[in-house]
C-alpha cells in the first residue's frame, strides 16, 4: 500500500496486504514476522511483514521474502531487476508514517516533544484518552509507561490495540490496557501519575482528568487549532491547572552533498499545539480572625 507522509519526510511504501502480526523479538538477523524497510540507491523506503514465502514490491521490482529470511540487518539483497536493496528493522517513526489507522496520528515530532513534557518514567501510571490508531499508546509503553487508554470508538481501539503489539515486545503487551468510554462523561478513575488528552474537546474532560492525577500531576494536550487551543487555555486554571505552556513543533530537513548545504524546500510545520499543564496546589484558606498584637 502506497503512503504519502508530511512534507519532507521520505517516500515510504508499507507492504503489509497480510495484515499485522505479533512481532515476538528483537534479533540482529531477519526473521519472520518481522517488520522491515528496504532502502534502494535513492533512499526510497518499502516497509514490509516478512513471511515464509512472500514478497515485497518495490520501486525497482520484487524482492523475495525467503532472501530476506536469516541475513543479517544492514546487509545487501537483489531485487528481481538485479537492483540492491539494504535491509533495516523499521523503527517506530518510519512504522507511524505509514501505520494502518482510523485516525489521524500524531506525527514523531510531536510524540518526542509530549513525552518529555509529561516528564515521562519507567513505571508512571498514565491515563490516556482519545488513543486514535495507537501511535502515542506505543510511544508511551515503550518509554516504560503503564498505560490505561480511554476510546469512545471500538474500530479505534481495535486498531491501536493491534498496531501497539506489532511495535512492543510480548513482555509489555500487559503494560497497556485500553477500555471504551467516553472521557467527557465517565469516571477515569484515580492515582494517575500523568494524563494525556488528544481529543476535539479537552476541556469537557478537565474535572475528571484532575480528579483522576496525583498532586504531583501533569497533564499533556495535542489540539490541532487555535480555537481549541484558547478554549482549553481558558478552561485549565478553571480546573485546576496551572503552569499553562503552550508550543508547536516544526521540522525541517537539510540538503548536504559537498560542499553543498541548503535547507530542503519541503518540511513537516503544523501538525497540532501541545498545552502542558501541572495540578495547582489546593489554596489555602485565609483566616478571617483579627490579628492581634502581643504585648
Amino acid at each position: 500500500m502506497s503512503h504519502q507522509g508530511p512534507e519532507g519526510t521520505d517516500d515510504i511504501i508499507l507492504d503489509d496486504s497480510e495484515g499485522i502480526s505479533d512481532q515476538s523479538e528483537f534479533t540482529t538477523v531477519v526473521s519472520e514476522g518481522e517488520l522491515v524497510v528496504l532502502v534502494d540507491s535513492r533512499q526510497r523506503k518499502t516497509m514490509s511483514r516478512v513471511k515464509v514465502g512472500g514478497s515485497s514490491h518495490t520501486h525497482w521490482g520484487t524482492i523475495r521474502h525467503d532472501d530476506l529470511l536469516g541475513i543479517g540487518y544492514g546487509q545487501q539483497v537483489l531485487s528481481s531487476k538485479n537492483k540492491p536493496y539494504r535491509v533495516f528493522k523499521a523503527t517506530l517513526s518510519e512504522f507511524i508514517y505509514a501505520m494502518p489507522r482510523g485516525a489521524q496520528v500524531i506525527y514523531p515530532k510531536d510524540l518526542a516533544q509530549i513525552l518529555f513534557s509529561l516528564d515521562l518514567f519507567p513505571g508512571a501510571r498514565v491515563l490516556e484518552s482519545g488513543v486514535g490508531s495507537g501511535a502515542l499508546s506505543t510511544s508511551l509503553v515503550r518509554a516504560g509507561a503503564l498505560v490505561d487508554g480511554v476510546e469512545l470508538r471500538e474500530e479505534f481501539a481495535s486498531i491501536a490495540m493491534k498496531n501497539l503489539r506489532s511495535l512492543v515486545t510480548p513482555d509489555l503487551w500487559d503494560n497497556y490496557r485500553i477500555r471504551l468510554g467516553n472521557a467527557y462523561e465517565d469516571d477515569l478513575g484515580s492515582g494517575y501519575d500523568r494524563a494525556v488528552l488528544d481529543l476535539p474537546e479537552p476541556w469537557k474532560a478537565l474535572d475528571g482528568v484532575r480528579s483522576a492525577i496525583s498532586q504531583t500531576g501533569i497533564l499533556c494536550c495535542f489540539v490541532t487549532n487555535i480555537t481549541q487551543l484558547m478554549e482549553l487555555h481558558e478552561a485549565l486554571p478553571r480546573a485546576g491547572f496551572t503552569l499553562v505552556t503552550s508550543s508547536e513543533t516544526l521540522e525541517r530537513e537539510w540538503y548536504l552533498n559537498g560542499r553543498i548545504a541548503r535547507p530542503q524546500h519541503r518540511m513537516t510545520a503544523h501538525s497540532g499545539f501541545i498545552t502542558t499543564a501541572r495540578v495547582a496546589p489546593p489554596r489555602k484558606r485565609v483566616s478571617s480572625q483579627p490579628i492581634v498584637d502581643l504585648p
